[in-house]
């Protein structure tokens, strides 16, 4: 593992990899299709040192993915304002798979030469905490 990005480290040493930060808030007066938290990478500015980058979740307050209502994520090319091509999408408050759980996997991108190739995960995983659950990934993911 070289480096992580979330909501105590919000960008990667070569700024190829931006987090908006953490919205503890979210959508409980109702879902209003906007992006709360955003991870940007720019994989043109990616480190050459840098093989694998592999997309986790972990609810910061350890709440079961069930009851955060309107919990969904996506992963996409393009930006906020015009999404291109969409790789992942996870519900995660509506399906049965995500109950009981507070963190999963949902993919991870691997360098091919020049070019970079999604591969989705969409696992529920048995860690609460990023310490536990980076060690995981790198033994089962990686």
């Amino acid at each position: 593992m070289i480096e992580t990005i979330y909501y105590h480290n919000l960008r990667s040493e070569d700024r190829a990899i931006v987090h908006s930060g953490d919205d503890r808030v979210g959508d409980w007066d109702g879902d209003d299709d906007l992006d709360n938290e955003i991870i940007k990478i720019n994989l043109n500015k990616v480190s050459k040192r840098v093989d694998q980058i592999v997309f986790y979740l972990n609810s910061y307050n350890g709440q079961d993915f069930a009851k955060i209502p309107y919990s969904k994520i996506r992963i996409f090319e393009g930006n906020e304002e015009q999404v291109d091509a969409v790789f992942a999408t996870y519900n995660l408050s509506f399906k049965f798979s995500f109950t009981g759980y507070v963190s999963m996997v949902m993919g991870k991108l691997k360098r091919d030469g020049d070019k970079w190739k999604f591969f989705t995960i969409g696992e529920p995983i048995k860690t609460s905490k990023i310490q536990e659950t980076i060690p995981l990934i790198q033994q089962k993911y990686l």
